[in-house]
């Protein structure tokens, strides 16, 4: 038992090492010169071969501006400053996925949801053979192409078990808010909020204790992304309608269609 929970505590700290990393465009080599250490060591700790002591750790998160605490609490990377840097990123996916549409975040329920099933190393699998870089999913603040995030909703259809269970990751969202306010529609305008920080794919906005879906007027697709397309428009309807019976239980919610990916979800008597 104890020789798994080090097992599993080295491949999370492995992934985290990577991932932060990746995210500053620095390779093995100039990681090793910069900790002090040899590349032969940074490629054990990045392999889970050895994990890191809490000097090596912290020199790490310090080096490369990286919350030490929250990071490593979290499993996921969280750089310290407002915005990530994508000029030097070291993480590989298709030239072909140019716009940075919506941030990790908007990914973690399904790849929370795909770990809590065991089909972590299947997933990785599966993006390394479409050529994208896992270790992309663990930097909830780096805006990635919509591109990217489609391709892991084709991954969950293709597994049954993971689509029956895509309520677990909608209920998800609510769970990531602090919904506090005097009324529901301070509330609300905190939810708007949220949502539009992490995505550039939708324009929401609330119309007082109602809140309206719709795709950006300067997102553009093409027919063969339309799909996936519509399937992140009803997960984020559905999330939305989540989020409202989160903020008052005791109300319905009703979901109109105004026209094509264009909704209105808000509260009825």
């Amino acid at each position: 038992m104890m020789k798994d929970s080090e097992l599993i505590l080295r491949q999370k700290t492995a992934k985290l090492l990577r991932a932060g990393r990746k995210v500053r465009g620095i390779n093995q080599s100039q990681m090793a010169e910069i900790l002090g250490v040899t590349q032969s060591m940074i490629s054990k700790l990045e392999s889970a071969t050895l994990g890191p002591d809490a000097g090596v750790w912290y020199h790490f998160c310090q080096e490369l501006s990286i919350d030490p605490d929250l990071t490593f609490r979290s499993g996921y990377v969280f750089v310290k400053g407002k915005k990530i840097s994508k000029k030097n990123l070291a993480f590989r996916f298709p030239r072909n996925y140019k716009a940075n549409d919506l941030l990790v975040k908007e990914a973690l329920p399904f790849i929370s949801l795909i770990e809590e099933l065991d089909l972590e190393q299947d997933f990785n699998g599966y993006c390394i053979g479409l050529k994208i870089d896992p270790d992309i999913f663990s930097v909830p603040n780096l805006a990635i192409p919509f591109s990217i995030f489609s391709k892991l909703m084709d991954y969950i259809k293709s597994n049954k078990i993971l689509k029956q269970s895509l309520n677990a990751a909608i209920n998800f969202e609510s769970q990531d808010l602090k919904l506090t306010g005097s009324d529901d529609e301070s509330k609300i305008e905190k939810v708007v909020s949220m949502i539009q920080q992490r995505q550039n794919i939708l324009s929401i906005s609330q119309k007082k204790s109602s809140i309206e879906i719709k795709i950006a007027p300067d997102f553009s697709f093409s027919e063969e992304s339309e799909v996936y397309l519509d399937d992140y428009f009803s997960l984020k309807s559905k999330q939305i309608e989540s989020i409202l019976k989160e903020i008052n239980p005791t109300k319905n919610v009703d979901i109109k269609v105004l026209s094509k990916h264009h909704l209105q979800v808000s509260f009825v008597a």
